[in-house]
């Protein structure tokens, strides 16, 4: 019966995760094209789009962990460059996921239900959204929750290259996405502690050792190089302004009230200044805000209306953790930890604060924590009580379902760039009559739509690069397309003496749709609307 049960929640998983993966959400982000696009470029001439051979890290994306790209290319190499292959390596590490944590519940305690740990998981809305885009986030929890699972298989059998798996594949995560760098250093120690008397004396030194090489000094590595350690610099909040120009404020008005200024510092200064901001950061990603209303950034995967936990699973988020903490302090000490530690990595950023996705690692602590819960009340309460939270539950999954698939569609779909499949589509189709289009870059980069959308050969676009390292990736200029850093490439200038059309004519010209050109030589040959029925580009060209 149960494995009847738990295959039944693998299905529903599959369903969640690859029921219309190709076109919801609607949209194509231009983080996922690169992905995709590099895959494509690297399985085709084994460079990625700037002729890096086989890299472990994206020159073209900051240096960010290429890990992604290459779980992308069997998907790519099987079904083609399009939005479902990019996004598949995604969902199948989603539906992964929910068959590793049944057995990591089993491995870590009788008292957790791997069915129920596995079906919270595999209808978890935070869990589903990201499970549907091509992010790195989602591969992570999956190789965080088998790490952990080979821990624990350690820890029952004491094979000690179980161990050396365990903490191999634990590093791996170091390629796939920065957030890892941040909560895997911290989390094996909590194994490790939790772990610690059944761990042999002869192996303690040895695993010790193996953990600072393969963990610790990876991540010292990164912090020290320029280019591995350029995205972490822009996100960090060190790298916000807005913080130093608050602290700059209180002890410019201290020297107006006349306080000495060693007293002002006492209470301004940089570590307290900061530590504030850390703090607020942090504990945003456990406010009602973030948790159960749509307010988590990215704005991209926000679903109107939705939050990411329903509210009766937060419930047992909640109940399950207290009785935890009362009963079993030392599990509650790991999985709690777990949970608590998940946020550290975002509340050190300055952008998209609380960010749901860098905080995806939470899970599968929290799957676990809520399915302690959901037993333990269900063993304490007579099942006549339960019909009114599986309605409320029933209700919950119904309306978020309704608000994926249906509110979504409409709802801000310029965070998610949508329009710029239609946008190639439309300069393909009347490019033949021009010498060339120039394309505005004013949402967003639709250079690397050009490239993703019309399958360009990846050597044309690395022999673009290597002759003008120095251009902006963004506009770098192929084949006939140039890309304006301009929102109306055609416009009328009124900068100089007397205002003249910046356009000529022979030039297919791709501008904004904030651009209003009054000039009767300036012809519309199309609009691209988004699916709400918003405008964001127009086609123009300019007659003699």
């Amino acid at each position: 019966m149960k494995r009847a049960i738990f295959i039944c929640i693998i299905l529903l998983a599959a369903g969640l995760r690859l029921y219309r993966l190709g076109d919801v959400p609607v949209g194509f982000h231009r983080d996922e094209a690169f992905l995709g696009y590099n895959a494509y470029s690297i399985l085709k001439t084994g460079k990625d789009m700037t002729g890096n051979s086989f890299p472990l890290h994206l020159e073209s994306f900051l240096y960010s962990p290429a890990g992604y790209v290459y779980a992308s290319i069997p998907a790519i190499a099987l079904f083609g460059l399009n939005p479902f292959a990019v996004r598949l390596p995604s969902a199948t590490a989603g539906i992964l996921t929910v068959i590793v944590l049944y057995y990591l519940a089993q491995k870590l305690s009788s008292k957790i239900s791997p069915e129920i740990s596995s079906l919270v998981l595999a209808l978890s809305p935070w869990h589903i959204n990201l499970s549907r885009t091509a992010t790195e986030n989602t591969l992570v929890v999956l190789l965080l929750t088998v790490a952990t699972y080979l821990f624990f298989v350690y820890l029952h059998k004491k094979r000690f290259t179980t161990f050396i798996y365990s903490i191999f594949v634990f590093a791996s995560t170091y390629l796939m996405y920065q957030a890892p760098r941040a909560f895997v250093p911290i989390l094996i120690p909590l194994l490790l502690v939790f772990g610690w008397k059944r761990i042999p004396k002869s192996y303690r030194l040895p695993i010790g050792l193996i953990t600072i090489a393969c963990v610790f000094i990876p991540v010292i590595s990164i912090m020290l190089s320029l280019n591995l350690s350029v995205r972490i610099r822009t996100v960090s909040v060190l790298a916000s302004q807005e913080t130093q120009l608050k602290l700059d404020e209180s002890l410019r008005e201290n020297t107006i009230a006349g306080v000495r200024p060693w007293i002002a510092r006492m209470f301004h200064n940089k570590l307290t200044a900061y530590a504030q901001v850390v703090a607020n950061n942090y504990f945003q990603h456990f406010s009602y805000e973030f948790l159960l209303t749509d307010a988590g950034l990215p704005d991209r995967y926000r679903v109107p209306g939705s939050g990411l936990m329903y509210p009766l699973e937060a419930i047992f988020a909640i109940f399950g953790s207290i009785l935890l903490a009362l009963t079993y302090p030392r599990l509650a000490w790991l999985v709690l930890g777990w949970i608590a530690f998940a946020p550290f990595g975002s509340a050190l950023t300055s952008d998209d604060v609380p960010n749901l996705q860098r905080t995806l690692i939470i899970f599968p602590a929290l799957s676990l924590v809520t399915a302690f819960g959901v037993t333990h009340a269900f063993s304490r309460f007579r099942k006549i009580y339960w019909t009114l939270p599986l309605l409320l539950a029933t209700y919950g999954f119904v309306a978020y379902l309704h608000n994926y698939y249906v509110l979504q569609v409409y709802h801000r779909p310029w965070y998610r760039h949508e329009g710029y499949q239609q946008l190639v589509e439309s300069v393909n189709s009347v490019l033949p009559k021009y010498s060339k289009a120039i394309i505005t870059n004013h949402e967003s980069s639709p250079m690397i739509f050009f490239l993703f959308y019309n399958r360009t050969d990846p050597t044309l676009i690395q022999r673009v690069w290597q002759q003008d390292k120095a251009a902006d990736l963004n506009t770098l200029p192929f084949a006939q397309y140039e890309f304006s850093k301009e929102s109306c490439p055609v416009r009328i200038d009124a900068s100089t003496s007397a205002p003249r059309l910046t356009g000529e004519p022979n030039i297919l010209y791709v501008n904004f749709s904030d651009c209003k050109v009054k000039d009767p030589r300036v012809h519309e040959i199309s609009a691209i609307r988004r699916s709400d029925g918003t405008e964001i580009f127009r086609l123009l060209e300019v007659t003699p």
